[in-house]
């Protein structure tokens, strides 16, 4: 950052309504105060390159992109307009109190001194909801599953209590594969099968339509499958 931007960033506001002794007390320490936060600067991204070594990111969903971007938009965001000293204050008071919410659960904190402090920050809040996710799908008093067996097939009913929303599609998209598995063992039971009927002469099984559909609460989804048999008799 320039020492103008700086000004304007961070001291404008104030030189202007500062009476004429204060504004000079802050133009003499302000090249020491801009010096001393020039070591905290984030480095200079390359914006093309930085794609290409990100590809993943275009596949995920704007709050992800706001919490990695640090917009104020996400549900985690860091003061980027706070002076750099201050931030990493702020930044080093966060991570302190993460790392020793994961040491609680008796987890080493995914912490690199090598990483910028607010990469760092993001990958520590990321660990911990993974851990707290992890305890609430191991605690059966939160996880409640009930399977019931019908033919070869098994339908499952289960509750989350305390699951965080956004991780819910997790779940779905679980649920859209598991669904989707189901659905092509049944047509492949089903479509060009040989049956034996008694008094006929040839029986012609076909799967003409296959549809998933998901219920109004948008989890519970369920298959259907459209089967045609003939039989042609002797």
């Amino acid at each position: 950052m320039k020492f103008k931007t700086f000004i304007k960033i961070y001291y404008s506001h104030r030189l202007t309504k500062a009476n004429f002794f204060k504004k000079t007390y802050i133009k003499l320490v302000l090249p020491f105060i801009y010096l001393l936060n020039k070591f905290y600067y984030p480095k200079i991204k390359n914006l093309d390159l930085f794609a290409l070594k990100h590809e993943h990111l275009f596949l995920k969903d704007l709050n992800f992109l706001f919490q990695f971007f640090n917009s104020d938009k996400g549900d985690f965001y860091i003061n980027q307009y706070q002076k750099p000293a201050k931030k990493e204050k702020k930044l080093t008071d966060e991570i302190n109190f993460i790392k020793d919410e994961l040491k609680s659960f008796n987890i080493k904190p995914n912490f690199n001194e090598n990483t910028e402090l607010g990469e760092n920050l993001k990958n520590l809040i990321k660990q911990l909801e993974q851990i707290k996710i992890q305890n609430i799908i191991n605690d059966q008093s939160k996880n409640i599953i009930k399977d019931t067996k019908v033919d070869n097939f098994i339908l499952r009913y289960q509750v989350l209590d305390e699951f965080p929303s956004k991780e819910l599609r997790n779940i779905v998209d679980r649920g859209k594969k598991e669904i989707k598995d189901a659905m092509e063992r049944i047509y492949a039971l089903f479509h060009d099968a040989n049956f034996a009927v008694s008094g006929a002469d040839m029986v012609v099984s076909q799967v003409r339509n296959v549809l998933t559909l998901v219920e109004s609460d948008g989890i519970t989804r369920h298959g259907v499958l459209t089967l045609s048999v003939i039989v042609y008799d002797n």
